[in-house]
């Protein structure tokens, strides 16, 4: 196995919603397990990541039969502020942002971070296209910044049934992002130093 991501309802590194004892003992298991693992990625949110963590998880990824990478997954979900924090409640800044990718470049770590393509009713195409390309230069400064090798993964929303995005479908007031906006989006960060991308339809 190359890639283990972890996740739960709330943040793996939240000791209120998984402990400091169970996350050692999800360490534990993985050198057991899964000694030649390339990457372990934890789901968290920026606030509940700390130095003691972080130590604790370079120490105990050494000890499989190969150094695995550790990275750290982020719900950005929109560059743009108000659909990001008003819209989504996702409570992130930029300034908590960076601050976290300061506080995780000096142990090697990497960062994804997760965006949706027209994730709200109430923007074009053109507008989609254009927050996934600020958001991909905003990560490649980041990443250049702190010498930090960050993956942005890049969902292009669908209209599920039974959610505000699939009632204004229905009423024709959402179009989903097509493969060609999808494209243009995703062709922005070619050439990118520092950013890569992943691209996964849902």
């Amino acid at each position: 196995m190359s890639l283990l991501i972890v996740s739960n309802n709330g943040s793996v590194l939240d000791e209120a919603t998984f402990s400091s004892t169970a996350l050692m003992y999800l360490l534990a298991r993985v050198n057991m397990h899964f000694r030649a693992l390339k990457v372990l990625a934890l789901e968290s949110r920026p606030e509940y990541v700390d130095t003691s963590e972080l130590e604790f998880l370079a120490r105990a990824l050494q000890e499989g039969e190969r150094c695995t990478a550790l990275e750290l997954c982020i719900g950005f979900e929109a560059f743009d502020e108000h659909i990001r924090n008003d819209v989504f409640d996702k409570g992130l800044s930029l300034h908590a942002f960076e601050q976290l990718a300061q506080k995780i470049s000096p142990y090697g770590y990497r960062l994804k971070c997760y965006f949706m393509l027209k994730p709200v009713p109430g923007i074009s195409n053109s507008e989609a296209i254009e927050d996934i390309r600020q958001a991909i230069d905003y990560l490649d400064a980041i990443s250049s910044k702190y010498n930090l090798a960050i993956n942005m993964h890049l969902n292009p929303t669908y209209a599920a049934r039974g959610t505000i995005l699939g009632k204004a479908f229905l009423q024709g007031e959402y179009t989903p992002p097509s493969l060609l906006d999808l494209a243009q989006a995703a062709g922005y960060a070619e050439g990118k130093k520092y950013l890569c991308l992943s691209r996964t339809v849902r």
